[in-house]
């Protein structure tokens, strides 16, 4: 009896094991396989970061520049430009886009803004109407209003700037008010600064056109220097070279019948 128990249990192991032999390999898992993103192709959906978050109606009046208005509250909408309310303050990039309207955020980098922007810093690649910085605004044209809490600049400027350091400009035309400097090479205006810098000199390539008169600046600072400017100047030293009239402690004008004076200079 002994004996049939381990012939049955012999014949039972030798079947397992013939099984085992006749089962398919399993498939292979290499990194090779594609994985379920891959599969899908280019209907998979797309992670974007931030999220765009918002109302957005897709503006397709004019083919030729799409846009979107709205009200977004972060990510970076779909267009050419933006109508509405925008905010910025998770590292979106909007340096492609226009705005129009109010736009919000840390770093606002925009082609143009027409309405207000609102930054620690604020650049606008072609034109803006308003901007306001805790840091500094720049922008190629600006024909409104620049306040910042350190710098201002501006290749042309039809407006007012204030800055508490100072404000750069190549033309200004309006008010430029600083803490410390205001400087502007053409156009015509106020400054109040402790330093004021107006004009530029002959040789300048990129002065005004022969023929054109250069604009007249009123100077009130602590030191106002003019190269080519019809101007006033009002300041503890003064410094022209262009017709006007000096009131201050020392004056000094090539236009003048003494080119140093003591209080008053033409």
């Amino acid at each position: 009896m002994k004996k049939w128990n381990v012939l049955m249990f012999a014949a039972a192991m030798a079947g397992l094991t013939v099984f085992a032999a006749e089962q398919p390999a399993p498939a292979s898992t290499s990194a090779a396989e594609p994985t379920s993103t891959e599969s899908c192709g280019s209907s998979c959906p797309s992670f974007e970061w931030p999220p765009r978050i918002g109302i957005y109606i897709s503006d397709t009046s004019a083919a030729s520049r799409p846009g979107t208005v709205g009200i977004s509250l972060t990510g970076v909408s779909e267009g050419e430009y933006f109508g509405g309310i925008g905010f910025g303050f998770f590292g979106e990039d909007f340096s492609r886009q226009s705005v129009h309207g109010l736009w919000a955020g840390w770093y606002g980098e925009v082609q143009s803004q027409t309405g207000l922007q609102l930054g620690f810093v604020n650049a606008a690649w072609q034109l803006a109407t308003a901007q306001a910085a805790a840091g500094a605004n720049t922008a190629e044209t600006c024909n409104g209003v620049q306040l910042a809490g350190l710098v201002n600049s501006a290749t042309d400027l039809a407006g007012f700037q204030a800055a508490g350091f100072g404000n750069l400009t190549t033309t200004a035309n309006g008010v430029q008010f600083a803490g410390l400097l205001n400087q502007a090479e053409y156009g015509s205006g106020l400054q109040l600064a402790l330093f004021n810098v107006t004009g530029a000199p002959l040789e300048d390539p990129d002065r005004e056109p022969s023929g054109v008169r250069p604009g007249f600046v009123v100077q009130t600072g602590l030191e106002n220097y003019s190269v080519d400017r019809r101007v006033f100047q009002l300041g503890l030293y003064n410094s022209k070279s262009a017709p006007g009239f000096q009131i201050g402690l020392v004056n000094y004008s090539e236009t003048g019948l003494l080119r140093w004076m003591p209080f008053f200079n033409w």
